[in-house]
């Protein structure tokens, strides 16, 4: 072990430098692919998922219509969107979306089903897969509770690509207490939105909200499918995050081959063959590299450690899509900035290359 740390630091800075440029790229290219990639999948999934049609509003209640509703054939989901519920399961104040009306749900659904029928009316829950920490189970049935209510879990949400829906939380059916919290904000109205892949909702809009008259304030807006791209595109993107890496690596490697030129020239008057010169080189190379793994691992974990309750952007696991591309700017870097130099020095004339001025 001695020896080991001895070879990896005999060249104080330029060893100290090569460490912490191979952990700078290597966390560059784990976090700026992995974590852009996640965004990257969070857009193609609303965009995959969003309805074809939307229209939001503002709905002010009044005592002969304290909340607005649809036909009961009607194609179109009606929504009171970004309400503030309790859970008591998880101690937490969390957004959910009480459904008046369900036509059609466009969430991919991982597991169970979206409520229909008559089972609409009752105290029953979709969950994103994130909330299901927070279920019990009773009576061979899973439940969530909200405000001290009891809410039967019939289906849970979630992509394999991102984590866009896993935080959701559709109630159908409202129990007094959630009907209570969202009675005390009538006065600011309720946000709120039609949606639907089967029709135009602003007609629906026209047809069942707007007769309401002063029941209804705000702005209306019809939305239809758009592209949903990042800032740059997922290839431009891994380029400049790779040429960072690229060139952290390729500038501390030329750095610590310039001090081991005169080493390389001093082994072969020494009677070093270029095979042993070489296997010297690589060894010295191959314990930094490894070196460098350990301490980014470590790093890698802590960091995921510390934010991951912040963003669950930061625990993304290892990626072929990441490493593989690494190694191969690595081997690039290795090939330009090691071996050429290597092979050249191999090839010159001892006596002169010991003569010229280090």
């Amino acid at each position: 072990m001695k020896n080991f740390f001895h070879e990896i630091f005999r060249y104080k800075i330029s060893g100290a430098a090569m460490l912490v440029c191979l952990v700078v790229s290597m966390l560059s290219a784990y976090y700026g692919i992995t974590i852009y990639k996640n965004i990257f999948y969070e857009y193609m999934d609303k965009n995959e998922y969003k309805y074809k049609s939307e229209t939001y509003f503002i709905y002010v209640p009044d005592e002969t219509n304290p909340l607005p509703s649809v036909q009961e054939n009607s194609p179109a989901n009606l929504k009171i969107i970004n309400c503030s519920g309790y859970s008591d399961i998880s101690g937490e104040t969390i957004i959910i979306d009480v459904v008046l009306h369900s036509h059609k749900e466009n969430y991919p659904l991982k597991s169970g089903h979206y409520p229909d029928g008559n089972e609409q009316k009752e105290r029953v829950v979709v969950l994103g897969e994130a909330r299901m920490n927070g279920t019990y189970e009773k009576d061979n049935e899973i439940y969530y509770t909200l405000f001290g209510e009891e809410y039967k879990v019939v289906g849970v949400i979630g992509s394999g690509d991102s984590i866009s829906f896993d935080s959701k939380l559709l109630v159908y059916g409202m129990g007094d207490e959630l009907k209570k919290r969202i009675a005390s904000t009538a006065e600011s109205g309720y946000s709120m939105v039609l949606e639907s892949n089967d029709c135009d909702t602003r007609e629906v809009y026209d047809a069942f909200i707007a007769p309401l008259g002063a029941a209804m304030s705000g702005e209306v807006e019809s939305l239809s499918v758009g592209s949903a791209e990042p800032i740059y595109g997922e290839k431009l993107y891994c380029i400049i995050i790779f040429l960072f890496s690229f060139t952290c690596i390729a500038i501390v490697m030329s750095f610590w081959m310039q001090q081991r030129i005169h080493e390389l020239q001093v082994c072969r008057v020494c009677g070093f063959t270029n095979a042993m010169l070489i296997k010297r080189i690589f060894q010295s190379l191959f314990r930094i590299i490894l070196f460098a793994l350990c301490i980014f691992i470590i790093l890698a974990f802590i960091i995921n450690r510390l934010l991951g309750n912040a963003s669950e952007e930061y625990n993304l696991g290892f990626s072929a899509a990441v490493i593989l591309p690494y190694i191969g700017v690595f081997a690039v870097a290795l090939t330009l900035v090691c071996i050429v130099p290597i092979a050249r020095t191999l090839s010159t004339n001892i006596a002169s290359s010991l003569n010229r001025k280090e």
